[in-house]
């Protein structure tokens, strides 16, 4: 997601919204809002930090005049975000089977009833 993602909204929707604005700054606040919104399953608490995160990544690019530097830290945040959840999971004994397909919904709520 890191690739996509900085691609999206740290370079096209940056460069789209700063023409239409005038503003980089600007497009950068705007730009992360819309980020932190279409994180919004992940809850409110997490969208503030994750619109935080955005901002940061925003700076970053105008810092060093580069998105790479920016993928390189999302897909390394990402990778440790998997690793931290599936050891937590592990340890709260949920098994994840990949080369199985998860149940439709309503095969899941027939099995829980």
């Amino acid at each position: 997601a890191g690739l996509a993602e900085e691609t999206a909204y740290r370079g096209v929707l940056v460069a789209i919204l700063s023409y239409s604005l005038g503003s980089y700054w600007a497009a950068c606040l705007i730009s992360a809002t819309i980020f932190a919104v279409s994180h919004a399953l992940q809850g409110w608490k997490s969208g503030t930090v994750i619109f935080a995160m955005a901002l940061s990544m925003h700076a970053l690019a105008a810092y060093t005049g580069t998105l790479v530097i920016g993928m390189v830290v999302h897909a390394l945040y990402d990778l440790v975000a998997v690793i931290v959840t599936t050891s937590r999971m592990k340890a709260d004994g949920i098994h994840f089977e990949p080369d199985r397909e998860p149940p439709l919904p309503r095969e899941a709520l027939e099995a829980n009833a």
